[in-house]
C-alpha cells in the first residue's frame, strides 16, 4: 500500500476501520475498474456470465484484499506509536496517511511492514481454507481468486519502489543501519529503482525470441515500473 505523508485535506470520511478514517477520490474508481476487466478478459470460462462473474470476483477480492492490507497497516502502525491517520483510497493503490512523520526509522520500519504480513498470514489462512469448498464450485473459485490477490499483495508490496512498502523499508533500513540522511537514502532507492528497471527489462526482452510472451511482457512491465518510479514519474 503507497504512502501518502500530505494531509488529506477537507475530504469527509466514507467510513472507519478501527477507528481509522478511510476517505477516496474519484480516481479510486479505475483500479476496480480494471481488474474487474481483466478478470473478465482472462477468464479461462467459455459463457460470458461465468466470464462476468469471474471479473467480480477478482474485483471484489481485489477490494478485500486491500482492506486486509490496510488494517495491517493500522495495527503496525499502532504498534510503533505512530497511528495511521486515513486510508485514503485513490489510483493506482490505496494509500496509508500519516501527519505525524518525525518518528525514528524503527518506527517507519514498522509501520511498512504491517500490510505485507497481513496479507502474507490472510494468503496462508485463506489458501487452506479454500479446500473446505467444493472444487470447480463458485465458492472455490472466490476463495482461490481471494487467496491469490493476497499473495499478490503481499509480495508486490516488497517490492523496493519509493512508493509502496518495500522502498519504505530499504530506505529507512539505509538510514537506521547506513548512517545516511532521510533524502540520500531516498536518491539511493530512486537509483536503485533505475538499475532494477533496467535488469527486468532486458531479461523480458531476452524471453521475447523464446516466444514466452507473457513472461517477456511482465518483465518488460515491471520494468518500465521500476524505471517511472526511479525518475519520480509515479507515486508521488
Amino acid at each position: 500500500m503507497a504512502p501518502k505523508v500530505e494531509p488529506i485535506l477537507k475530504v469527509k470520511p466514507l467510513f472507519s476501520v478501527l477507528d481509522t478514517a478511510v476517505t477516496a477520490e474519484p480516481s479510486a474508481a479505475i483500479s476496480p475498474t480494471v481488474v474487474f476487466i481483466l478478470g473478465t478478459l482472462t477468464s479461462g470460462e467459455t459463457s460470458w456470465p461465468k466470464r462476468l462473474r469471474s471479473g467480480a470476483f477478482l474485483m471484489l477480492a481485489y477490494e478485500s484484499a486491500s482492506v486486509i492490507h490496510g488494517i495491517g497497516h493500522i495495527v503496525s502502525s499502532r504498534k510503533a506509536n505512530a497511528p495511521m491517520d486515513a486510508i485514503h483510497l485513490a489510483a493506482p493503490l490505496p494509500r496509508t496517511v500519516y501527519y505525524n512523520n518525525d518518528i525514528p526509522p524503527e518506527s517507519h520500519i514498522m509501520r511498512a511492514v504491517g500490510g505485507p504480513i497481513m496479507s502474507g498470514l490472510v494468503f496462508l489462512v485463506s489458501f487452506i481454507g479454500r479446500f473446505l469448498t467444493s472444487a470447480n464450485s463458485a465458492s472455490r473459485e472466490l476463495m482461490n481468486l481471494f487467496s491469490f490477490m493476497n499473495f499478490a499483495l503481499g509480495l508486490g508490496s516488497l517490492l523496493p519502489m519509493p512508493f509502496i512498502d518495500g522502498g519504505s523499508i530499504f530506505k529507512w533500513r539505509l538510514v537506521q543501519q547506513g548512517g545516511r540522511t532521510p533524502d540520500a537514502a531516498a536518491a539511493l532507492v530512486e537509483e536503485a529503482n533505475l538499475i532494477l528497471g533496467g535488469l527486468c527489462g532486458l531479461i523480458g526482452f531476452i524471453f521475447l525470441p523464446f516466444r514466452f510472451w507473457k513472461t517477456a511482457v511482465a518483465f518488460i512491465f515491471l520494468g518500465a515500473g521500476f524505471i517511472l518510479a526511479g525518475l519520480g514519474k509515479i507515486g508521488k
